[in-house]
């Protein structure tokens, strides 16, 4: 039995025939069993041709989760013994959910610093996250905190948060909800700025 994962979703099997000595009759189908421990699915692979290799593609699977795969004959007599069992990963994908938690703390003029729970359902191994803030964007490692710097004065900014796997194609989940900050107003020490009008 050989398994392959094709990409997030699915994995192809392939495997070839019982010997003519072990079978108890003409070969009408295989069951392929596949579970990733708690749930156990199966998958009924009907044949015409009992000499040949087969091939099955499961599909509908988990990204980025061990699946062990089993193979059984059935006859007219009944099903037979299972394979051993082949465990497999499937690929990595992006992130089902955006980080959660975002917060905005140490605001100055021109930086703030922000924190950020990792999803909950990352399917893959986190390798960055992006924080969107106004239409910049700051790239980041694994981490769960950054400072974002070269912000103007006196300006809101939306911000969000995007974890991004390893995954082979479109590897970014969705951004957070926004949040918001104001940065504080630069103070140039020019004293006529300060001075009021008394008539």
């Amino acid at each position: 039995v050989t398994v392959r994962a094709e990409n997030a979703t699915s994995l192809s099997v392939w495997w070839d025939p019982p010997p003519l000595v072990n079978r108890r009759g003409l070969l009408t189908a295989y069951t392929v069993y596949y579970s990733t421990g708690a749930v156990q699915d199966t998958k009924t692979v009907n044949i015409a041709d009992d000499s040949r290799p087969v091939h099955s593609l499961l599909t509908d699977l988990q990204p980025f989760t061990v699946y062990t795969v089993r193979i059984s004959a059935r006859t007219g007599v009944g099903e037979g013994n299972k394979t051993e069992p082949v465990f497999v990963r499937t690929k990595q994908a992006a992130p089902s959910d955006p980080p959660d938690d975002v917060i905005i703390t140490n605001v100055t003029t021109n930086t703030f610093v922000i924190t950020w729970s990792p999803p909950d359902h990352p399917n893959g191994i986190i390798l960055r996250h992006n924080v969107r803030y106004g239409s910049e964007v700051a790239s980041f490692g694994n981490q769960t905190e950054g400072v974002v710097r070269g912000l103007k004065d006196d300006t809101n900014y939306s911000v969000q948060v995007q974890a991004c796997t390893g995954a082979e194609e479109s590897p970014c989940g969705p951004f957070s909800p926004a949040a918001y900050v104001q940065t504080l107003r630069r103070m140039d020490g020019n004293p006529s700025a300060m001075e009021t009008n008394n008539g």
